[in-house]
């Protein structure tokens, strides 16, 4: 549900800006109170989000659709909101700059609504639900129900912001019950993967509910930590392989009600500060589409067909590698500077 900049205009895109870089410095504040564990837990379990985010699935009963994983709740629920949402807003980062995942304008939009609201919005809704039982059935409901409503939000979102920005010619009504319609059935994919992973950890860890404890903080050991990152490396680089080539929900959603459009592009003639910026995004990252460059960087790449298989792969494995060495980074660094507070 990555936002291209065609569909944002420029003061929408810079307030989304101004409000989720305002939310992720509290959120860099709010970590010092982060049990320094979790601070180092965020590097593979953010790998293993964007790992899975890389295999689409077709949707059944959407023609030509796709959905993947998001995977905020899952983190939240295993890290807490504050850890979640920056796991989160770094794959949202890496996604767009070095894969050209979502546009460059867009980049505060899709932070808001892929990795900050979700992360709170879906820490809250399970912390209800659950009411702090160990029962497991109210555990998979907290986490199924907020699967799926953060997924509901996050479209939710997206259209007001094309209603906001105005750039692209939509039928605005049409367009949110497609947005809605079709990211029901990725909520649903979103709750049963989440359940299913939570499950999973559950029974390679029986004592992982607690009464007095919302996060899964017993989970972790070296293996669970091993476990993760080897399973980050295999989605990513080879897992990768089998998704599908289908749109995913927000694309499917546009082409339905846009019309004809020329060379895949949103019907609307940029601004020069939009086709500067795609210029510049186009002319930096590394590896557009997850896949090979057609042009040498510094320069603008065309866009090609679908990439190869093993650039899929390649750019599985430095994602995944990269999210780790970002977030084990980010996390010793939040931990060296409350280290540095408490002595102080």
């Amino acid at each position: 549900m990555h936002m291209a900049n065609e569909l944002i205009s420029i003061p929408v895109a810079t307030g989304a800006m101004a409000l989720s870089a305002g939310a992720l410095g509290c959120i860099c504040r709010k970590m010092t109170s982060v049990p320094v564990r979790t601070m180092t837990l965020m590097g593979v379990l953010g790998a293993f989000v964007f790992a899975a985010q890389m295999i689409n699935v077709p949707l059944l009963g959407l023609a030509g659709a796709s959905g993947h994983l998001n995977g905020a709740v899952l983190l939240t629920i295993l890290l807490g909101p504050h850890a979640a949402a920056l796991a989160m807003s770094s794959v949202v980062v890496v996604q767009c700059l070095l894969f050209q995942d979502g546009g460059l304008l867009a980049l505060g939009c899709n932070l808001m609504n892929l990795a900050i609201l979700p992360a709170y919005v879906g820490y809250g809704l399970y912390s209800l639900l659950r009411a702090r039982s160990a029962a497991v059935w109210r555990v998979d409901a907290g986490a199924a129900v907020a699967a799926l409503v953060t997924v509901q939000l996050s479209a939710l979102l997206v259209v007001g912001q094309v209603k906001l920005s105005s750039t692209v010619m939509l039928p605005i009504g049409s367009f949110l019950i497609s947005m809605l319609g079709v990211h029901l059935a990725v909520g649903v994919l979103e709750a049963l993967l989440t359940v299913a992973v939570l499950r999973y950890l559950r029974r390679v860890k029986p004592d992982l509910v607690q009464h007095d404890r919302l996060p899964f903080d017993r989970l972790w050991g070296r293996q669970a930590v091993a476990g993760f990152a080897i399973g980050a490396l295999l989605l990513g680089g080879g897992a990768s392989l089998l998704a599908s080539n289908r749109p995913d929900g927000l694309e499917w959603s546009y082409a339905r009600h846009a019309g004809p459009a020329q060379n895949g592009s949103p019907q609307n003639t940029p601004s020069q500060t939009v086709a500067a910026l795609a210029d510049l995004h186009s002319r930096l990252a590394p590896l557009p589409n997850y896949g090979i460059r057609n042009a040498p960087l510094g320069q603008a790449n065309t866009p090609g067909s679908n990439p190869q298989a093993g650039w899929t792969s390649f750019a599985g494995v430095v994602g995944t590698l990269t999210l780790m060495l970002l977030l084990w980074s980010g996390g010793r660094l939040l931990k060296r500077r409350r280290l540095q507070g408490a002595h102080s």
